[in-house]
């Protein structure tokens, strides 16, 4: 069951949205695939690799912060931006 994430200031079924278009990124259409791209290259620049992976699947903060040698923090932090700036 998907929970609000606290920080991230969207309402919780703006969260859900944004979180479910991701976690089924390889069923999007195009267009939601390059946004996704698109804010991950923004907000991640040389982290990107990790936000991506970090958005789009069920891994853990812990097992993706030490695959790409980037701290939980960042990639809270990154998360945060990646949801808030979803609109835009």
């Amino acid at each position: 069951m998907f929970r609000k994430k606290r920080g991230i200031n969207l309402s919780y079924p703006m969260q859900g949205f944004v979180c479910f278009s991701c976690l089924t990124y390889d069923a999007q259409p195009k267009t939601v695939k390059n946004k996704i791209n698109k804010l991950c290259d923004e907000i991640g620049g040389e982290f990107r690799d990790a936000l991506f992976e970090f958005v789009t699947t069920e891994k853990t903060v812990t097992e993706i912060s030490l695959k790409h040698y980037v701290s939980e923090t960042k990639l809270y932090n990154m998360r945060k931006k990646f949801y808030e700036s979803w609109r835009m």
